[in-house]
This record gives C-alpha cells, structure tokens and sequence, in this order.
C-alpha cells in the first residue's frame, strides 16, 4: 500500500509490502563501458523484473569511466566480493554468477517465509533537500543474530552512454534504472539489533536525516530498505527482507519518452518527446555551470492535455565553455514544476573547441598557430589578405583530440595584416596575424 500526503513543501510517502514470503534484494555489478553489461541492463528490465515484481534491484556502477561509478559508499562492491562484470547476487547468500545464472538463481531464491515484517515512511523537505527516512521492523519469529540495516539511494531514467554488443545493443542515450547513488548509512548500513533475543513481535525503529545531491532528480528516486543478517564478507549476510519506498510520489503530468543533448558546431541542441501531457503549462530550460545554481534561458508553451505524442526543441546559440549542466522541467498551470531531466554535456569552448592566437604576432618568417579540438577531427587551415583572396590552403585529416598546432611559413608573401581560419566539424575559428619583414 502506497499513500501520499502533501504538506507545503514536503512530500511523504510511506510503503509496505505484503509480507508472509521475503521480498527478494537482487544486487549486481555493471559499467557503462562494458559491452556484455549492456545484456545485465536487457536481463533485468525485460525478463526479471516482469517476472519477479516484488524484488528489489540494485545496480552498483564501477569503472574509472563509468558516470555513476563514483557513489558514497562505492566499497560495497568490493565487501559483496564482485569482480568481472557484469555479475549478480540474490540476497547475499547465492554465488556471485554472470548473467547466464540470474533467472535460475531468484527463481530458486522465490518463495522463503520472511522472519521479518518491515515499513518505511519517506518525508522529503524540496526547500532544504533533506530526505528523511523512518524504518519500522518486527520480527516474525524469535532470533539472536545481529541485524543492520542499509538504506540505498537509488535512481531510475539516468541518460548516459552505453557500450553494446550484437545481442545487446547499447547506445548514445540509454536509460539506466536502479542505479545506486548513495548508501546513505556507509556501505555496510548501521546496526539495528546487537545480539540477545529478538522476541516474535517485537518492534524495532531507526530513523535517519540525509540531504540529498542537486543533481538527483527526487521523482526518479527510491531508497532501498535492507534488513541483513551482520557478517563479512557480505556475500554471506543472508538478507531477511527488503523493500524500496519512492523519495515523493514519482507520479508527474508530464511522460517523457525522449530526451536529448548534442552540439553541433557552436551550438547546443536539446530535443525531447512526450508521450502524455495533462494540464501541462510548459516548459523551462535552464542551465548551469555547477549544476547547482541554474539561470533560465527560455519558456516553451505545452499541449495542455493531449495523448498524442510532441517533440519539442530549443537551441542555446551562446553555449558556455566547458562541462555545463542543462534542466529540463515541467510547469503546470497551477505553478507547481516537475524537475524531468538535468543532464551534463562537455560544450566547445576555452576546454573543448578553441584558439589560443599565434605566437610570435609580428612575425617573420614563420608563426605557430595554437588550437584546441574537443574529438578528432579533419581541419582546414585557410589564410586571406585584406582584399579576401586566398593565399594559403591547407587540409589536414584527423588531427586529434586536444592541443593542436600549425606552424605557417610567409613564403612569397609581403608585410602586411592577414586574417586566418580554422575549419572543423565544430565551427570556424578566425584571427588575424601581421607580418613584418
């Protein structure tokens, strides 16, 4: 049972579980730059999670390249012992298996009588980002083993590359769900009962108070609610039961079936798609450079209400330098907002597409032409004088990635001021040069 209550600018959402068989905690490791981890992604979306409802999965993200890799907490995966990827582990207590097991493994893991009944309330504070976590559990029958509990961050509809395979696709704009964010107690949670006898029906309680990362999306966000037995390595911490609670009701007007960021030459393109709007306003795009504090750039009308598919789009012509955060969020007519997408993109600029000007200027005989490529890329240098003819033309193929230079010789050429460009994939770059002889 789910219930929602709002309260100015707090959300509260509290959720149990039917809990006479154990909800099942299904854990596995994963990277963005793993090609077969693109088949974790497909086995998990469309053949456990269908068939197995009430289980909760966790997806760690490892890999120096990895966007989600760097959590707080992020030793868990190596205190549940993962190692080659992808790999998965159904409550602590089966093997660490490739993908090839995990159908088997929860099947056989399905249907244990719970020894414990668990609940938790959510209360979310928007103005302040705190997140506040209550956790009632009571056993079901008598035990004197140690229990911790783990609360688990986690968030869904993550856009980020994907490596892929024949029989896995993966893709620019993949979506990632489950994605651990932040083990908010430590990577082992915290202690809930410390041994002696937990009698049949006793209540036990823990609370916590977290502030929650700007760039988490509060309606793509759950937390995981673990209750283990305590012991290393956790691979053997046999979890007694487990459910997630949404951080607010994720419930928005606004269904979002696309959403893309790219840049083209000096540009910033955004795209996105509905599926759905009801009593949709519009839209707001804003951007920053700290993904902390955004400035809005534009308002875009919505349909109101339709169930006809829309695509939508805005161009930002003055792109800052460097890594930049753009906010995707919904307006309703009432004024209440939705936050759909925040999304980082590295933009051509003083870190990515760039002159740094010519060295020496005045020059005789020749000067070396500095410049900065974001990716590989083919160039054109052309050099005019002040009259705009031509007088030097050369291509270059596939200069790579990062600090480029040409050095240009003034054969033939008299004193003068001359005007330079470099041409690319991500625009034209131009200065002048003078030449004394």
């Amino acid at each position: 049972m789910k219930k929602f209550v709002l309260l100015s600018l707090l959300f509260a959402v509290s959720t149990t579980f039917s809990q006479a068989v154990r909800n099942n905690l299904f854990e596995y490791a994963t990277g963005t730059w793993c090609s077969s981890c693109a088949c974790s992604h497909k086995e998990v979306n469309e053949v456990l999670a269908p068939n197995f409802p009430n289980t909760v999965f966790i997806a760690y993200h490892t890999g120096s390249v990895d966007p989600f890799q760097n959590f707080p907490g992020k030793e868990i995966i190596a205190e549940i012992g993962f190692g080659a990827l992808p790999a998965g582990i159904v409550d602590r207590v089966s093997t660490i298996m490739p993908v090839d097991g995990w159908l088997d493994a929860l099947t056989d893991m399905s249907n244990v009588p719970s020894t414990v009944e668990l609940s938790a309330v959510t209360l979310f504070d928007v103005s302040t980002r705190t997140l506040s976590v209550d956790v009632t559990a009571k056993a079901l029958s008598d035990t004197n083993d140690n229990y911790n509990v783990s609360l688990v961050l986690l968030e869904d509809n993550l856009i980020a590359a994907q490596a892929g395979s024949e029989f896995c696709p993966g893709g620019e704009n993949f979506v990632h769900n489950n994605v651990a964010r932040s083990m908010l107690n430590g990577a082992e949670g915290e202690e809930l009962w410390a041994g002696g006898t937990w009698f049949t029906g006793t209540e036990l309680n823990y609370s916590g108070d977290y502030i929650l990362d700007e760039e988490f999306i509060e309606q793509n966000c759950r937390v995981a609610v673990i209750i283990y037995k305590y012991m290393l390595p956790l691979q053997k911490a046999h979890v007694q039961q487990v459910l997630s609670v949404d951080v607010i009701d994720g419930t928005v007007p606004v269904e979002l079936s696309f959403f893309n960021i790219q840049h083209n030459y000096m540009e910033i393109i955004i795209d996105w798609q509905t599926a759905s709007e009801i009593n949709n306003k519009g839209f707001e795009i804003s951007r920053s450079a700290d993904g902390k504090l955004y400035t809005l750039l534009e308002f875009i009308n919505g349909l109101g209400s339709s169930t006809e598919k829309s695509n939508y789009s805005f161009i930002d012509k003055s792109p800052l330098a460097g890594e930049v955060f753009y906010k995707l969020e919904q307006v309703d007519f009432d004024g209440s907002r939705n936050t759909l997408r925040i999304q980082k993109i590295n933009t051509p600029g003083a870190t990515g597409y760039s002159l740094s000007g010519n060295y020496p200027n005045p020059f005789n005989p020749s000067t070396t032409i500095k410049f900065n490529l974001p990716e590989s890329a083919d160039v054109k240098f052309s050099v005019y004088n002040v009259t705009g003819q031509t007088v030097s033309e050369i291509n270059y193929k596939a200069r790579p990635a990062g600090k480029n230079e040409i050095k240009f010789e003034s054969n033939g050429l008299s004193s003068g001021i001359y005007f330079y460009r470099i041409s690319s994939s991500f625009g034209i770059l131009f200065d002048k040069m003078i030449l004394i002889k």
